[in-house]
């Protein structure tokens, strides 16, 4: 059990990110979060960007067969359409053209 765990952190990789320019007050909004939640500020930071992610994740639709994805296609047509108003003119007249094709 021991060695399948060492296998899987073995592949694991963690990456560093720096934050310049992190504003004083957020700053300390983080030291004072993290005391909260008895959290180091690094973590405090990974569980809100985590939290972040899943937030936006759970928002985004998750449209998998070419049937779903038409039923989104026409929901947003649908949508469109009864935002647009359509002008009753015609194209000359929209332009500004008269009936000799002319400019009044």
């Amino acid at each position: 059990m021991h060695n399948d765990i060492f296998l899987q952190a073995k592949n694991f990789i963690m990456s560093t990110m720096t934050v310049r320019e992190l504003p004083d007050n957020l700053q300390a909004f983080l030291k004072a979060d993290a005391a909260a939640n008895q959290r180091s500020v690094n973590k405090q930071v990974i569980v809100a960007l985590q939290s972040y992610r899943d937030a936006k994740l759970a928002q985004a639709p998750t449209v998998t067969t070419p049937e779903e994805k038409m039923a989104a296609m026409r929901k947003i047509q649908n949508e469109i359409a009864r935002v647009i108003k359509h002008d009753p003119r015609t194209d000359d007249e929209i332009i500004g053209y008269n009936e000799r094709g002319c400019f009044d």
